[in-house]
């Protein structure tokens, strides 16, 4: 099965799930605005970094058991985001367990 297949029916089947990833951004923001950046994930919203894992499971042909695990290890994100505003930090506590629930 090719990667773009699941991500088109990802994208089909779930588009509440695909917009709550792109408006989960990895870096602190204050009336819209940047703070700080999260070095760890610089490419800023959570579905642009899945698109970025799925494209390497893709370039090592990974199986299809880890191509699904590629595209939703991060579903949870959007629902177990904080803000952490004395640190200027965003976190997701127990996003894997939301992600594994979904």
């Amino acid at each position: 099965m090719r990667m773009s297949d699941l991500i088109t029916d990802f994208q089909i089947k779930m588009p509440h799930w695909v917009k709550a990833m792109k408006q989960s951004n990895h870096h602190y923001e204050k009336g819209g605005e940047v703070i700080s950046i999260n070095s760890y994930h610089r490419e800023s919203d959570v579905f642009s970094h899945t698109m970025m894992v799925c494209l390497l499971a893709e370039l090592v042909n990974a199986s299809k058991l880890v191509k699904y695990a590629a595209l939703l290890h991060d579903i949870g994100k959007p629902f177990s985001r904080e803000n952490k505003d004395d640190r200027q930090r965003v976190a997701f506590i127990g996003h894997e367990g939301v992600s594994a629930l979904l």
